[in-house]
């Protein structure tokens, strides 16, 4: 596109000036949800690595980084109960996000597997014997008790159990892509969604952008924790979260 500008500095003279303007038009990205596949696992464990390294409770879940996540995801992957997606990049086959949902089709409450803090006894047995994981089970432990207590999580309901985003593709949406899978799986059922958010995710505001509530806040840095595991120095703090039925 070109256009013409006269510019006159005196009444004796004119200068003419031709301006060229190039309008990029932006790239349309086309995604699709998959099912996640044992053999995405590697993939996905890797940028979760690079999402979630730096927040004080991931270090304590996977110390063998990339090796134990992937195959804590295959294990997770593999659950029956687990609903597993994945959103990919259709012009490259790249992964850009990824979640694991708990859908619970019926009334009482529903048993999810051990690690993810619900019902069961709650463990970490990918982790050696030691106040490592003693610290763990507990967080775990009291987590359960809390969820346990909500009404919403005895009838039927859907339960983030972990989502993260390909850092490739921030702000770009892929993330409530997938939040809003388990949002309409809930709103079809009549029940809650139901989350526990880890701190930077509470602290911008992501899940409350999508409608969900703070329920309670699950501090583990207190008297307790201290005199339990006086060698656990990191401070762990998650935000149990709903989005009630009525909201959907």
């Amino acid at each position: 596109m070109i256009y013409e500008l006269s510019v006159s500095p005196c009444h004796a003279l004119t200068y003419s000036i031709r301006v060229s303007l190039t309008i990029i038009q932006p790239v349309k990205m086309s995604f699709s949800i998959q099912p996640v596949s044992q053999e995405d696992c590697h993939q996905i464990a890797t940028f979760a690595q690079e999402a979630f390294g730096v927040q004080p409770l991931w270090p304590l879940l996977y110390p063998g980084g990339v090796p134990m996540i992937t195959k804590q995801f295959e294990t997770l992957v593999a659950l029956e109960g687990s609903t597993c997606h994945k959103l990919v990049d259709d012009s490259t086959g790249q992964i850009a996000s990824f979640a694991i949902w708990f859908v619970n089709e019926g009334d009482g409450y529903l048993t999810h597997p051990a690690g993810t803090g619900l019902n069961r006894e709650p463990s970490a047995p990918w982790l050696e014997p030691g106040e490592h994981r003693e610290y763990l089970e507990h967080i775990f432990r009291h987590g359960a008790a809390r969820k346990k207590a909500m009404p919403e999580m005895h009838a039927s309901h859907c339960y983030l159990a972990f989502l993260a985003t390909n850092p490739t593709y921030y702000k770009r949406g892929c993330g409530s892509r997938l939040l809003a899978w388990g949002k309409a799986k809930a709103k079809e059922m009549g029940g809650a969604c139901v989350l526990e958010a880890s701190p930077v995710a509470h602290e911008l505001r992501f899940y409350h952008h999508h409608g969900f509530q703070d329920v309670q806040r699950l501090d583990y840095t207190g008297a307790e924790e201290k005199r339990l595991f006086p060698n656990i120095e990191t401070e762990v703090v998650q935000d149990l979260m709903c989005l009630p039925a009525s909201a959907l």
